[in-house]
């Protein structure tokens, strides 16, 4: 992997990746890949939500 970054001439494109990944966090209100059902708060309701790119069935115990 670092051999991989270190021949890489643009490493500013990692940067652009990672902020919007923050910005659609921010926007969003979860982790993008969080697969676990999650209950939020909007005005005076409850939404349960999911991150943007989260897996159907993967489970968090199974992976380790």
């Amino acid at each position: 992997m670092l051999k991989l970054l270190k021949d890489y001439s643009n490493t500013s494109a990692i940067d652009v990746w990672g902020l919007g990944c923050i910005v659609l966090e921010i926007i969003n209100g979860l982790p993008l890949w969080m697969t676990v059902d999650t209950v939020i708060e909007v005005g005076d309701s409850f939404v349960i939500k999911k991150g943007l790119f989260s897996v159907e069935n993967r489970s968090f115990r199974k992976i380790i």
